[in-house]
């Protein structure tokens, strides 16, 4: 009897020990591995312009964002569309309605409810002209009307059929993000910038420019769990050597993108991995082909000029074994050879100096009127400035002078919005692709981020056509009329796909690479 009492009372000391080890913060088990709690610093190569997602441009906008915001939808490991505030869908036999369930569990940081009213009023703002949102043109052309007939139905009837809407939605550029009215109303546009309130898995903290931002975990996130870490940090450092020598001395958790440069060397980092997968994104020259009013550019609305000086003038072999150090291909088409429907279009231009010259020749440039323009990159890569070297030279060969002008991120994207287009030439990796049209909201000319400013009609009407074919076939076979013919007019002037490396230390646990597309850590823990 004494034997069992002595049992008795040391399974409850054993149960009430394991209800106050449950009951602390911080370095709770989720199961038998996942853990709560810590600190994830994340270095980033530039600042960023603000955490507005409709507005703000800019890959480490977005990726910040992408822990900020949910979408209607998101994409998982394999790029496949996957439920996010919209928990299902069903769309109609003719492809014109498409009827949404929303989660009756989600809130912004601000405590409102993200209902189906709400998500209406999202898409409205981002199809209104004046929000000049850069995925407008994704959606503005082929939505007809919304509807709400009830707090957890939204229902988008089409214009015309829309074959790839869901994946505008779940990833084009940043996907759909959806943001707070009630918080906008309060702050203005300008203001949400710097004081974003979204629903996803971290809430924001501060955001201290050319230094840091910090984000903190949302306690009532609807996704019940997640996410595991306490605190997310997001550190400005632009050397890419301080960056993996932090990286090293674990001061630095992940390197989002980790410089090409650096791969070499962090590959034999034992405390650490490398992550990188298929180009899907390309790195391109990109030609002002007309300034804000729509006045054709001096130099680059010559056709011969843009086919000397971004074909046949470029030895893209180089460029991709000596600037992009052999991991990526070199790239004519304007989507990447890991973008489905990519055409291979290296042999419209072979490395050709002498027709280059002759090009030049025909539109007036030679020895005694050589062409001079200002090639404008950013400091974010070392990549960009030994292309940028290596580019200057090969020009130098067939008789062309190339200023390079090296800005930060930031002054790079305000001269080449739309509306400023302050740049003869400019040169960046661009979005991760999902599909050709993806890149629309780059090229088209009606679109509100279209960097070479094309004043071409039959480049929209090929994207048109793309989206609304609906026999996947035909889809392709547009696809690809519509990447040669880009090409052929060298709009658009690929150097090479562009790698995505990601460093993470090895007790970053369960991070899901997804290159451009989703930098996000609601899933990750830290293995302490």
């Amino acid at each position: 009897m004494r034997y069992q009492r002595r049992g008795f009372w040391t399974f409850t000391f054993i149960v009430l020990v394991s209800v106050v080890l449950l009951s602390l913060s911080g370095s709770v088990w989720a199961d038998d591995s996942h853990k709560y709690g810590g600190k994830l610093v994340v270095a980033h190569g530039a600042d960023h312009r603000g955490l507005e997602p409709h507005y703000v441009i800019g890959w480490e906008s977005i990726w910040i964002e992408e822990n900020l915001y949910n979408g209607l939808l998101g994409l998982n490991e394999k790029y496949e569309v996957v439920p996010e505030i919209a928990e299902s869908w069903t769309v109609s036999e003719d492809g014109l309605t498409y009827t949404f369930k929303i989660r009756d569990d989600v809130f912004f940081h601000d405590g409102t409810k993200c209902d189906a009213e709400c998500v209406k009023w999202n898409l409205e703002r981002v199809m209104d002209p004046k929000t000049k949102a850069g995925i407008r043109s994704f959606f503005a052309p082929s939505i007809d009307k919304l509807e709400v007939p009830d707090p957890t139905t939204f229902i988008v009837h089409m214009k015309k059929p829309y074959a790839t809407f869901l994946l505008a939605l779940a990833g084009y550029r940043n996907g759909f993000a959806v943001i707070s009215k009630a918080h906008l109303d309060k702050v203005g546009a300008k203001g949400y910038r710097s004081d974003p309130v979204g629903t996803g898995p971290f809430k924001f903290k501060e955001w201290i420019p050319n230094s840091h931002v910090t984000l903190v975990r949302n306690e009532k996130y609807f996704k019940k769990g997640l996410p595991y870490l306490d605190e997310l940090t997001y550190k400005v450092m632009k050397d890419a050597n301080v960056k993996s020598l932090a990286f090293m001395q674990k001061e630095v958790d992940v390197i989002c993108p980790l410089p090409v440069e650096q791969v070499g060397v962090l590959k034999k980092y034992k405390g650490g991995q490398v992550m990188i997968g298929p180009e899907v994104t390309p790195f391109a020259l990109i030609p002002n082909l007309a300034n804000a009013e729509g006045k054709p550019h001096p130099i680059f609305s010559n056709q011969k000029v843009r086919q000397a000086t971004l074909g046949y003038g470029i030895d893209r072999e180089e460029i991709a074994k000596n600037a992009v150090l052999g991991l990526a291909t070199p790239l004519v088409s304007m989507i990447p050879p890991g973008t489905p429907g990519h055409l291979n279009l290296r042999e419209m231009y072979p490395y050709d100096p002498e027709k280059a010259k002759a090009l030049l020749q025909e539109a007036g440039y030679g020895p005694d009127n050589p062409l001079k323009f200002t090639l404008t990159l950013n400091t974010e890569k070392p990549m960009f400035t030994n292309t940028g070297t290596i580019y200057q030279r090969q020009m130098a060969k067939i008789g062309v002078q190339v200023k390079l002008e090296v800005v930060e991120k930031v002054q790079l994207i305000k001269k080449t919005m739309r509306g400023k287009q302050e740049f003869d030439m400019s040169m960046e990796d661009m979005a991760a692709l999902l599909t050709v049209e993806h890149n629309g909201y780059l090229v088209e000319k009606s679109a509100p981020m279209s960097i070479p400013n094309t004043q071409d009609d039959k480049v929209d009407e090929m994207f048109a056509a793309f989206r609304s074919e609906m026999d996947a076939a035909k889809r392709e076979q547009i696809g690809h009329e519509l990447q040669r013919y880009v090409a052929d007019n060298m709009y658009w002037g690929s150097l090479t796909g562009s790698p995505i490396p990601i460093a993470l230390q090895n007790h970053v646990q369960d991070y899901v690479y997804r290159d451009h597309f989703k930098v996000q850590f609601e899933s990750v823990w830290i293995k302490k």
